[in-house]
């Protein structure tokens, strides 16, 4: 093979290694239920971004990331609060971001009467990075390259009229699931 299409089979591959540095997937949706009957859906796009160098490192944050929770026991009045833990590297004893949303009243053609909201909303408390309370950050859903792949799970608690919702697969107060890395 002469040189020249050599350096065009390089640059067409590294054209196309670069096009996939910054991408975004399509819709990753949660659904859980509560054992009080509450259904709470996590909605987001897991985007993909870093550098296709020799040592290849990316970050997948979820952004946009909306949050809705609907239920007949909910009432225009009613009170929703969640608070959305993204934890870092697997291990659930450290809490790098810790969202906390009041959800407002909305209803859609699609979905009837529910609460809803987008975590960019959200206030920040940060308990183990020190970026400070109320900094919006993205949420980092986990990394992947060089290094390995590791994607960070996450856990929601819903507050609704004053009772916590109980996940009935683990009794807790934590929904634990895993928004994952996205396409590699």
């Amino acid at each position: 093979m002469n040189r020249k299409r050599m350096m065009g089979i390089w640059a067409l591959g590294a054209c196309m290694a670069l096009g996939a540095v910054a991408h975004a997937e399509s819709w990753r949706k949660i659904s859980l239920r509560s054992a009080e009957g509450l259904d709470i859906h996590v909605d987001t796009v897991i985007n993909k971004s870093g550098s296709a160098s020799y040592k290849p490192s990316y970050s997948h944050t979820a952004s946009p990331l909306f949050v809705s929770v609907r239920g007949p026991q909910l009432k225009p009045s009613s009170k929703v609060r969640i608070v959305l833990n993204n934890y870092n590297y697997g291990m659930r004893n450290a809490v790098p971001q810790a969202y906390v949303l009041d959800l407002k009243a909305s209803h859609s053609a699609q979905y009837g009467f529910h609460f809803s909201g987008e975590l960019g909303d959200a206030k920040v408390d940060q308990s183990y990075l020190d970026l400070g309370t109320g900094k919006q950050t993205p949420l980092l859903a986990g990394i992947s390259g060089y290094g390995g792949n590791h994607a960070y799970p996450q856990a929601v608690a819903v507050v609704a009229d004053k009772t916590w919702q109980t996940d009935p697969v683990n009794g807790s107060h934590n929904f634990q699931f895993e928004l994952g890395l996205g396409n590699p």
